[in-house]
């Protein structure tokens, strides 16, 4: 039967070079007129320069299409992707005049910018610059919305403009804001309740990232074959023969250098240790290489106590050079497979912790400013920072040799990024509210830094880690054994998910819901939630 809409028009403004996304945009939102204009009785009509201006004259060209087309549309939709556009009389670009003048005339106003990736260079970086002078001009105005492919804009119109739609069905809509918590699931969904089986935390990390340097030094030392002790030569029956021989082993077990009695002293052979040797063998064991019987053997590798305590330059290690490569490659080995055995013993201590990531939603039509989420978490459950566990000093000195590869690797577990389905934390600040944040400063020159640290230990390590909860606060809550974990947002835009700034450790997954509650200056009073978990299988 015959059903009645409602046409709102939805300009599709945009530089020349977004065009392409113009036409995704306008496929989204067909989609959405076709899947819920009958039920709800909204229907969204296209307005595009491109199609719907005609030959004019009398006044500036953008000023023929703001009397055209602009005037006449409801709602702007309005993308950029590498070009800020050509400046009109009054403003930057004629993008920019639709956006300002449908502010002004209080429509709503949807922006899409495209986020290039990390190592995009900018064809015309004036362009680019443009772009992001006019995001400074309009963040204290609209929450815009970025997208990398068109998938993401694709999704991010269909949810926005579905969301608007219903909005719009009902002609007196109560503007407020409709706030709760879901947590992130593992398909990368938002799951309300009940919230899926959370997972371990060490689970992120790759088991074998040291399994490569283990093999590399194994097959540098493997490769070097040195000759075989006195012991070992093969025996010869003239007597001749014989002589020459012992003569040749003593030659190289005994260097020209400790031919003076008063050195013989100082001579002290290079080993591996019983505890280093067995160490090697089992962790080359566990990854299914053989151990070839002479790998340990140093042939006649000697410490020179008198030359080290000299001024002699060097470490007073002497041999040949082929000893000298393979000392160096078994020391290498040996330090890969302490890392190995440290990096288990780290990796089994996260995995006996969970992850909790969580968003704070808005499904309500109005924006929500100054929101606090208290979540209150069992004591039985928390994590203190302290209690995370770390690495030992000797793998962070080893391994993590720079502050990027101490902070990467901190915040590796509790980084929740960025997807089509929720925003970032960072997405929810107030510039002009909101202070900078100073990533901790890590160094290992104590030429550049005279006081600091020439080593990166566990002091470095958890500075990373304070630096990734500073935007949490946990406060004890009297007469009960819990603790609440407070997080600000700036702003929580309407049909819209923010996550939380990490993802919270607990020892072990939650058998009860969780209580959490949320206020915000727009609402009358705060909103009382819980949070259930699905029941182990």
């Amino acid at each position: 039967m015959p059903v009645t809409l409602q046409s709102f028009a939805v300009l599709l403004s945009r530089p020349g070079d977004a065009n392409g996304d113009a036409e995704v945009a306008a496929g989204a939102i067909e989609a959405v007129n076709r899947q819920h204009s009958r039920s709800t009785g909204i229907h969204f009509h296209l307005l595009d320069w491109k199609k719907d201006s005609y030959a004019d004259s009398g006044a500036e060209p953008q000023q023929l299409l703001n009397r055209q087309i602009v005037d006449d549309a409801d709602i702007v939709l309005a993308i950029f992707r590498e070009r800020m556009g050509t400046p009109t009389q009054r403003f930057d670009s004629g993008t920019e005049e639709e956006i300002v003048l449908a502010l002004e005339a209080h429509k709503p106003v949807h922006i899409y910018f495209w986020q290039p990736p990390q190592d995009y260079e900018p064809a015309d970086a004036s362009q680019y610059e443009r772009i992001e002078s006019f995001k400074a001009r309009i963040a204290d105005r609209v929450m815009y919305v970025t997208y990398a492919t068109e998938q993401e804009l694709r999704d991010r119109v269909t949810h926005d403009f579905t969301k608007r739609m219903y909005e719009l069905e009902d002609e007196k809509p109560v503007r407020k804001p409709a706030l709760g918590l879901a947590a992130i699931g593992a398909d990368g969904k938002l799951w309300s309740s009940p919230i899926p089986q959370l997972t371990a935390l060490g689970g992120i990390y790759n088991p074998n990232a040291i399994t490569r340097s283990i093999t590399t030094a194994f097959d540098e030392a493997a490769a070097i074959e040195l000759p075989k002790p006195a012991s070992e030569m093969p025996s010869h029956t003239d007597g001749a023969a014989s002589f020459a021989s012992a003569l040749t082993t003593v030659k190289l077990q005994i260097p020209t250098s400790l031919a003076s009695g008063s050195l013989l002293g100082s001579y002290e052979k290079v080993e591996l240790s019983d505890r280093d040797r067995n160490l090697a063998s089992e962790v080359l064991g566990e990854l299914g290489i053989e151990v070839p019987d002479r790998l340990f053997d140093l042939g006649g590798l000697h410490y020179n106590k008198f030359l080290a305590a000299s001024l002699y330059s060097g470490d007073g290690i002497e041999g040949t050079d082929d000893e000298k490569a393979k000392y160096r490659a078994l020391q290498r080995l040996i330090g890969a497979c302490r890392s190995h055995r440290e990096y288990k013993r780290f990796l089994s201590a996260m995995r006996d912790l969970v992850g909790l990531p969580l968003v704070v939603e808005n499904n309500g039509n109005a924006l929500a400013t100054h929101v606090v989420v208290e979540l209150l978490l069992p004591q039985s459950l928390r994590v203190p920072i302290e209690r995370i566990p770390m690495p030992d000093n000797a793998f962070i000195n080893r391994e993590l040799d720079d502050g990027s590869a101490i902070a990467a690797f901190a915040r590796l577990p509790f980084e929740i990024k960025e997807s089509h389905v929720y925003r970032s934390y960072e997405d929810s600040h107030n510039r002009l509210e909101h202070g900078s944040s100073i990533p901790p400063l890590h160094t290992r020159n104590p030429g550049m830094y005279p006081y600091g640290r020439s080593a990166l230990d566990r002091d470095d390590y958890y500075e990373e880690i304070e630096y990734c909860f500073e935007e949490c606060s946990f406060k004890p809550v009297p007469d009960e054994d819990a603790v609440a974990v407070l997080v600000e947002f700036d702003r929580v835009q309407q049909n819209a998910a923010y996550a939380y700034p990490v993802i919270l450790p607990l020892r072990k997954a939650p058998t009860a819901s969780l209580r959490y509650r949320i206020n915000a200056d727009e609402l009358d009073e705060p909103i009382i939630g819980e949070i259930e978990f699905a029941a182990a299988e």
